[in-house]
């Protein structure tokens, strides 16, 4: 499970990157945090390493999924605020990038990136749910078995 996540995070990283023109290394992030992923995925492979190992991944997932809050946040604001239409001299003077916009209410955000960030987390947030069933059902396993 964690590698296929992990697989996953890093075809949203690596897609990013390029529809953003290779521009910007931060448009990796999914990328880096499916690495790790990776890692302790391949890690968990070793049964005495597994505990350990799987705690690791959930570990960097919260991480990811606090990291990625502000986009969905952005994206939410952009769905319902719209966004201002400017023309070259008023994004000159207000310092909008090109890969910015202006929403209704003032703040400037990069929807593709929001869109990013929203899409890691939307794939952390499952994946954070199903570490946690299976960490209670180790438990109940443990429990249940005689020493």
């Amino acid at each position: 499970m964690t590698i296929g996540f992990s697989a996953a995070l890093i075809i949203l990283g690596a897609a990013a990157y390029f529809a953003t023109g290779m521009r910007s290394f931060t448009a990796l992030i999914p990328s880096f945090a499916g690495a790790l992923l990776l890692v302790c995925g391949l890690v968990a492979l070793k049964p005495s390493l597994r505990m350990p190992a799987m705690h690791g991944a959930v570990l960097i997932a919260i991480i990811g999924f606090a990291g990625s809050v502000p986009g969905v946040i952005n994206l939410i604001k952009l769905t319902t605020q719209g966004t201002q239409q400017l023309s070259q001299e008023q994004r000159l003077a207000m310092d909008v990038k090109d890969d910015q916009v202006l929403l209704a209410g003032g703040k400037k955000i990069r929807p593709v990136a929001s869109q990013v960030q929203a899409g890691m987390a939307v794939l952390l947030l499952p994946y954070i749910g199903l570490c946690v069933k299976s960490f209670i059902d180790a438990r109940r396993a443990r429990r249940l078995t005689p020493n």
